[in-house]
């Protein structure tokens, strides 16, 4: 869970009850570079329309940017604004749950009640957005590769196709997989009981069980991963690093 707590002064809160979430419905746009609108609203657990839960990184807290919630100028940070355009679709609202938002950071009482059903919360969920942030250093060249994987995943003869392909394009992969995110101490529990998980990162999007059958990929060479490593000149620990992620993926997608 991110701790951002840079718009709480700016938003009122109503006291949550027990069972109780915040939802916020993003309204539509045309354009990505239209400001975010939406509105905040109360729903219990049993009785919330479909969301879609927010897990991103939190950025750099000093990068802020401003949203209009129920006609409130909004702080959040640049991250969180990220995210959220990457979410917001163009012909109808969308309902959110992220916790810089649904919950009063202001309000220690209803955080630690918040965080306490996190795990019913994240659960519950139509399905969980992970957001790795905005296009950068050829994100979009990994999710080319890693969805050709996934297309013509064959242990026979996959893996030389894919050594054969320039070293810039492996290495866009490994990239994408040392983003802040990876670090995050919150992410297995937001992804572990999800029932579906979607990774998105700029405009490009990949379903994580087929990120993790682009892991198992990795993992199913990794006896001579450190000869794959020297051949495409990574470190060892970069393609460790990789490798790696499939426990995290083998959770969120189980």
């Amino acid at each position: 869970m991110s701790s951002d707590t840079v718009h709480s002064t700016s938003q009122s809160y109503e006291r949550l009850r027990s069972g109780e979430i915040r939802l916020l419905r993003i309204f539509p746009s045309e354009f990505n570079g239209a400001s975010i609108d939406g509105s905040l609203e109360v729903f219990t657990l049993v009785a919330a329309p479909d969301y879609t839960a927010i897990s991103y990184a939190w950025g750099d807290r000093r990068s802020i940017s401003s949203i209009s919630i129920n006609g409130e100028a909004t702080p959040i940070t640049t991250s969180l604004l990220h995210a959220l355009v990457t979410l917001r679709k163009r012909d109808e609202p969308i309902w959110i749950w992220v916790d810089a938002l649904s919950i009063n950071q202001c309000d220690v009482d209803e955080l630690n009640s918040q965080v306490h059903i996190m795990d019913t919360i994240y659960s519950q969920a139509h399905t969980v957005a992970m957001c790795l942030g905005p296009e950068c250093r050829n994100s979009e060249q990994a999710f080319k590769v890693m969805k050709a994987v996934r297309e013509r995943w064959n242990p026979e003869n996959i893996f030389h196709s894919m050594v054969s392909r320039e070293r810039s394009q492996i290495l866009s992969v490994v990239r994408l997989f040392e983003r802040s995110y990876w670090k995050r101490l919150w992410v297995m529990q937001e992804i572990f009981h999800a029932k579906r998980v979607t990774v998105y990162c700029g405009s490009d999007y990949m379903a994580l069980d087929d990120i993790s059958i682009v892991c198992d990929y990795f993992k199913y060479y990794s006896g001579t991963i450190e000869n794959w490593a020297r051949t495409l000149c990574f470190t060892p620990q970069q393609a460790y690093h990789t490798i790696l992620w499939k426990y995290y993926a083998s959770a969120g997608a189980s």
